[in-house]
């Protein structure tokens, strides 16, 4: 016998007993059987209150597993996104290295070209004092 039969049968026994007790004037048997069977009332819906109460925490638990689940689902979001954003940082701080290195290269470049530009200069006065002394030569 289940457990819902056994309380469907207590059930059965507490109905007997109030159409037998409102049929016949009662001994002390019977009343006996009606007190037995309040008790009984009494347990049943003891135990209907603890089912309801065992829904009640089945359903927050199943509402707790779904937000744990929500959760997961938006940290592995968080994880994903801030991996994409890690990548993006190491790729713009391998650029920048990369500017940073031109940078240096610009600067050798442009100190460079002063120098060039220092000869140059040092060249054509050099080739102009030539001509200036050839020009004397000349005369």
């Amino acid at each position: 016998m289940t457990e819902e039969e056994a309380i469907e049968n207590l059930r059965k026994y507490i109905d007997e007993d109030v159409i037998y007790k409102n049929k016949k004037a009662e001994s002390d048997f019977d009343e006996y059987c009606i007190n037995h069977c309040r008790d009984i009332e009494t347990i049943l819906n003891l135990i209907q209150l603890k089912q309801r109460q065992i829904d009640l925490d089945n359903e927050a638990e199943i509402a707790l597993n779904n937000k744990i689940i929500d959760l997961e689902i938006v940290i592995e979001k968080l994880r994903n996104n801030n991996k994409r954003l890690l990548k993006k940082l190491r790729n713009r701080v391998k650029e920048v290295k990369k500017l940073t290195k031109y940078s240096l290269y610009k600067k050798e470049f442009s100190r460079l070209n002063k120098e060039i530009e220092k000869y140059k200069y040092l060249y054509e006065k050099a080739l102009a004092d030539l001509v200036k002394v050839e020009g004397s030569n000349a005369k």
